[in-house]
């Protein structure tokens, strides 16, 4: 049997007021699900989302599915519409199914 996991159930819904915890430096450990956020002082712009060092998995801004990236393939850049960012705290979480080298930029 295959079932799909829902990232609007309520075991997910759960993770986002639980404890979050930094993994130690040099041990990147997979899959993984990865939570950020960054700051937009300004009305926000269309901007983009480089995962160009990830090696696989699916990109969430706010809720807002950005889509699957992978190393090997031509999609390791997001598109991200102005619409789905606010002004003040945004979130963003990765679900990464494999462990590679870690930075992004937005």
């Amino acid at each position: 049997m295959v079932s799909t996991l829902s990232f609007f159930s309520p075991q997910f819904i759960r993770i986002k007021g639980g404890r979050w915890s930094a993994l130690p430096e040099n041990q990147p450990r997979s899959p993984a699900l990865y939570r950020g956020t960054f700051t937009i002082d300004d009305e926000p712009k269309d901007t983009f989302l480089l995962m160009k060092n990830w090696a696989k998995g699916v990109c969430f801004i706010n809720g807002h599915n950005l889509g699957r990236y992978w190393s090997k393939g031509p999609q390791q850049t997001l598109y991200v519409p102005a619409p789905w960012l606010q002004k003040g705290q945004n979130e963003v979480r990765v679900l990464m199914l494999f462990a590679m080298l870690i930075h992004v930029s937005l």
